[in-house]
């Protein structure tokens, strides 16, 4: 376990910590701006979360979605700094009750303590004058929300990116819900996209659009070849090749062919 990297972006500062650091979502990047921390880090970096809260202290924690790197350090920052949590309804419905993970995910980042929270206000604020808009965005998961500052043009994104280009899906996923939150954020004014996992983009609302147009364009592929006969091995083989060892790592979880069956759905 170590600390991976320091982030800076002008006011905002980010902890990237992690088990791992093989691929853009095997390690976490925790934000913090002024007093208010955006998801809390996974449950076995803990000690690496706490110095880096003991730095300055924490009034308000905003959770994106239930995950464990997300939620995983939530009980602990709640004891630790006397915050509750704020989440959406269903975020916090999970994470009052617990949720079950995979063997990967346990060794990846070890299951979240159960925690409570509350919901999200209409009117919330960062150091006292930063509007926060929460956006909900289903697809990821059914419960992930981003936020927007909009005096910033800064989206929190939760899981919405962390590449332009999507090769793996989780069995759970569900694209379309994905395409049409991309399309939700995309009517938003933005520009610099803040990701837990790919860092800070500065051209996120860009970036943003072209994952929006680059999964349009995979399922239209994926719909044609397989109009022509072509049977789903076939079509993973040509348009994403072979399935990495993140699939085999994750008994196929997380794999190739769940997006190209995903793509046939729509």
């Amino acid at each position: 376990m170590a600390v991976l990297e320091r982030i800076k972006h002008h006011d905002l500062e980010g902890l990237r910590t992690g088990h791992f650091n093989l691929m853009v979502n095997t390690s976490f990047v925790l934000y913090r701006l002024g007093d208010t921390l955006i998801d809390a880090g996974p449950r076995n970096q803990w000690r690496h979360i706490r110095r880096f809260i003991d730095e300055r202290a924490v009034r308000q924690l905003l959770l994106t979605h239930f995950h464990e790197d997300h939620s995983g350090s939530a009980a602990q920052i709640a004891q630790y700094a006397r915050v509750t949590p704020r989440a959406s309804e269903e975020t916090g419905r999970i994470l009052r009750h617990g949720f079950p993970i995979q063997l990967y995910r346990r060794l990846m980042w070890r299951a979240a303590d159960k925690v409570i929270t509350r919901p999200f206000q209409p009117d919330m604020l960062i150091n006292g004058h930063d509007p926060v808009i929460p956006i909900a965005t289903p697809g990821h998961t059914p419960d992930l929300n981003c936020f927007l500052l909009p005096q910033r043009g800064w989206l929190f994104s939760g899981d919405m990116y962390i590449s332009s280009r999507l090769k793996l899906l989780a069995r759970e996923e569900s694209l379309t819900d994905l395409i049409s939150s991309l399309e939700t954020l995309l009517s938003h004014d933005f520009d610099t996209l803040l990701c837990p996992h790919r860092g800070v983009v500065s051209d996120g609302k860009q970036a943003l659009r072209r994952k929006h147009q680059n999964l349009l364009e995979l399922v239209g592929q994926v719909q044609h070849m397989h109009q022509s006969g072509l049977p789903v091995p076939q079509i993973t083989q040509a348009l994403l090749g072979p399935e990495p060892m993140m699939s085999f790592i994750t008994g196929f979880h997380f794999s190739k062919r769940h997006l190209i069956n995903a793509c046939l759905q729509m």
